[in-house]
């Protein structure tokens, strides 16, 4: 970050991108990156920025969240008559390409390029967060169920904070201790707002691999959801951003057990049981239900 800040501070462009699932904490960078620039004295321009710009002089910082939905650019007149120099261009997304153009907007070349993929979190690291966000240190138990979450932030968050409410969680002598081990509603929540802002084919996929198994070859999942092979190639794109699953061994499995069990309990038992029967009638191995 201090040496796109500093590029533009002399005159130059530079261009950061952000990339990972959701829930990894871009949004999160984004504004720390906000924040440091402002303290060296950049102007902040966000996509919601209409105001006129001063000089071009001044070294501005121009923070895009998902810069491939529309409106998410600022206008032309927010950036100034010369948005080429002393401008840092940051941009957080699912997609792995940074933007070249945007609502009419040419990006320019850049003097320094910085790409920062955020996935999930070590062990060490789960521990510091849970650690930060409960303000004790971890009993055995506790970090146990935590690790569950496979490293996932956002998941990982939403369960500390349920834990919390829920009185799941104790603190005695600067130790945290869990109470029970049920999972938070939270976490719930968490998982059915991710299936809810997907698009439906993405939504099945997850539902099937949960219901069935990690291993369903593309064939299998493209013949139970009705599209060709090749038209599975989006919809499995748009499950890995999700951050509910991630690659292994080159095919797709959910980033934990709680994951998988969290999108599975979204189907209704009766189509839960319809699912398994017709996986049945193609052939292959049944897989067993997630516990």
């Amino acid at each position: 970050m201090d040496e796109a800040l500093d590029c533009a501070c002399t005159g130059g462009n530079a261009l950061m991108y952000v990339v990972g699932p959701r829930g990894m904490g871009k949004t999160r960078m984004l504004q720390e990156a906000a924040e440091t620039a402002r303290r060296r004295g950049f102007r902040l321009v966000r996509g919601e920025t209409r105001a006129a710009a001063p000089g071009d002089s001044v070294p501005t910082l121009v923070v895009v969240d998902e810069p491939f939905r529309t409106g998410a650019w600022p206008d032309r007149e927010a950036l100034g008559p010369r948005p080429s120099s002393h401008t840092v261009w940051m941009t957080a997304s699912p997609a792995g390409t940074p933007p070249r153009r945007a609502d009419g907007i040419d990006v320019p070349p850049f003097l320094c390029t910085t790409r920062l993929v955020l996935g999930p979190l070590s062990t060490d690291a789960v521990r510091d967060l849970a650690s930060d966000l409960l303000g004790a240190r971890l009993d055995g138990p506790l970090l146990r169920l935590l690790e569950q979450v496979g490293g996932h932030p956002g998941l990982l968050i939403e369960l500390i904070r349920g834990l919390q409410e829920e009185g799941s969680v104790r603190t005695v002598s600067g130790v945290a201790e869990l109470v029970t081990s049920r999972v938070s509603e939270h976490a719930c929540f968490y998982v059915r707002d991710t299936l809810a802002d997907s698009s439906g084919l993405c939504r099945q996929l997850l539902c099937l691999m949960a219901l069935l198994d990690d291993g369903c070859g593309p064939e299998t999942l493209s013949r139970l959801l009705g599209i060709s092979t090749a038209a599975l190639i989006p919809v499995l794109e748009e499950a890995y951003a999700t951050g509910l699953l991630h690659d292994q061994g080159g095919a797709p499995a959910f980033v934990s057990l709680l994951a998988r069990c969290l999108v599975a309990e979204t189907v209704p038992q009766a189509v839960r049981t319809a699912l398994r029967r017709e996986r049945a009638a193609l052939g292959g191995p049944t897989a067993h239900p997630p516990p």
